[in-house]
């Protein structure tokens, strides 16, 4: 790919990655002892190699220059999304950058050599049957005559499995069914059930820090939309929205967010607040024009026995609903499941 260098992003243990934008919300007092290490945001190119990044090449319409914002433009959804989504995100990068004094912040996924593998009952007899009195007790008293070497088998769901997923970066991940993409996206996660008959190995790493570190955190900052639609059937797309807003943001901006853009003038400050206020109050209805479901919003989810939303609309219900909560990782399990290429392309 192209190849416009720059010097590689700090480690972790530099004076660069103190900043108080990295600070676990509710963990701000303790900064030393939640904090995940900060790694240069700008887009990297998967064709270099571990000491060389190569910086993608930008184009208009993918990244519109920043506009300048008026307090009519911080109104509504509709104002704020005026001129296109990639504008109101380039004008948002560009507001909150200012206020940081450096770009925001980045996560970078680095895992080598996973090794996932599970317990899981040996089927004997290499027939399926209708489950009967007869064979149920056939099969109870078999169990009771074998041994428990003979009663499970080692079931290998991934091996060796060794990648990067880097920041701003979209990564696809691609397998047959039952490769175990979706066992990945768990693990990286921390949406895995881990059982005493499942065995994981390799290293996992976020930003430099290792993946043992950071489970009990992990899930504020990556997020998973899983392939299976789960939602409450009798809530409307946007109460779904505003549920999982409220559950996640709250109402109003966490204080360590507001304190992390203080290294601006007092000017600018002011109108970062008002900015990241607007996006904040707004952010339901914003996601609900970014997935293209105004025509369904005060429609119910539904489900098998309640109807509602389209299965793709409500595919996109899942997909938004993770939306919230300043997540640096998205990870999206078959989203484009009864979407078509064009609404699948305008989504990613």
């Amino acid at each position: 790919m192209e190849g416009h260098h720059y010097n590689k992003p700090p480690s972790s243990d530099t004076d660069d990655n103190q900043s108080v934008g990295d600070v676990v919300p509710e963990m701000a007092p303790h900064v030393a002892t939640y904090r995940l290490p900060r790694f240069s945001s700008r887009r990297l190119s998967s064709s270099s190699s571990m000491g060389d990044y190569d910086r993608l090449p930008r184009t208009k319409s993918m990244f519109p220059e920043p506009q300048q914002l008026t307090k009519d433009d911080l109104t509504s959804a509709d104002a704020l999304m005026a001129d296109g989504v990639f504008t109101m995100n380039s004008t948002l990068s560009a507001v909150i950058e200012n206020a940081l004094g450096h770009p925001i912040p980045g996560l970078e996924v680095r895992f080598r050599n996973l090794e996932l593998s599970a317990e899981v009952p040996q089927i004997k007899g290499g027939e399926l049957e209708v489950p009967t009195l007869v064979n149920q007790v056939q099969q109870g008293l078999s169990n009771l005559c074998c041994s428990s070497n003979n009663m499970t088998v080692q079931k290998q769901i991934l091996r060796g499995v060794s990648g990067v997923f880097r920041p701003g970066r979209i990564t696809l991940v691609l397998g047959q069914p039952g490769s175990g993409k979706s066992s990945l996206m768990k693990v990286l996660g921390n949406r895995f059930h881990m059982d005493t008959n499942i065995s994981l190995g390799g290293d996992i790493s976020y930003n430099g820090k290792d993946r043992s570190e950071l489970l009990d955190v992990l899930p504020r900052y990556v997020a998973y939309a899983n392939q299976i639609d789960d939602h409450y059937p009798r809530m409307t797309v946007q109460e779904t929205f505003e549920f999982a807003h409220r559950c996640c943001a709250g109402t109003e901006m966490e204080p360590w967010a507001m304190e992390a853009i203080k290294n601006c003038s007092p000017e600018h400050h002011a109108h970062a607040v008002e900015v990241l206020n607007a996006h904040h109050k707004f952010a339901p209805d914003l996601t609900v024009k970014k997935l293209g479901l105004d025509n369904c919003k005060d429609t119910v989810v539904g489900n098998a026995m309640l109807r509602g939303v389209s299965g793709g609309e409500r595919k996109r219900v899942t997909t938004g609903e993770m939306m919230f909560g300043m997540k640096r990782l998205q990870l999206l399990d078959e989203i484009s499941t009864g979407l078509d290429s064009a609404a699948t392309y305008d989504i990613c």
